[in-house]
């Protein structure tokens, strides 16, 4: 008897759109501006505050790309509202990304002993963690 997958190929080609690849590459864009301005900022404050500080340049640089890019012609909503929505969906991003790229560096890597770049890889991974969430909330509402 064939195991059952919880996800059928066909659920899986609904969602990979073509917007939601715009969406990847926009992200992935946005990602490498936050990682780059976050090593260019922990040059001058600590890693905590230039984990923040290169969130919000990577969500402008986000949002601008998605408003052209990846939603262009969606939605109704006015730009004020996208803006909002966009940054209500960012906050809970940060959030995602604040506490996985801080617990990874002060928690499991210390337990696991990876001692490589440390900063660089707990960011990576911090950066990565919300990319569906994020998706699916700027599709529904800042461009929805």
């Amino acid at each position: 008897m064939a195991e059952q997958w919880p996800v059928s190929l066909s659920m899986i080609e609904k969602f990979v759109t073509r917007q939601f690849v715009y969406f990847l590459i926009v992200g992935g864009i946005a990602a490498i501006i936050n990682f780059i301005s976050r090593i260019l900022f922990n040059e001058y404050t600590s890693f905590s505050f230039a984990v923040m500080l290169s969130y919000i340049l990577g969500m402008i640089a986000a949002y601008i790309m998605s408003r052209f890019f990846v939603f262009s012609g969606s939605g109704e909503n006015s730009i004020g509202r996208s803006i909002l929505y966009f940054i209500l969906i960012n906050a809970v991003a940060f959030l995602q990304t604040w506490v996985i790229s801080l617990s990874m560096l002060a928690f499991v890597f210390p337990v696991v002993g990876f001692k490589t770049h440390p900063e660089m890889a707990a960011h990576a991974i911090g950066i990565v963690f919300p990319v569906l969430t994020s998706y699916i909330g700027h599709k529904r509402f800042s461009f929805g």
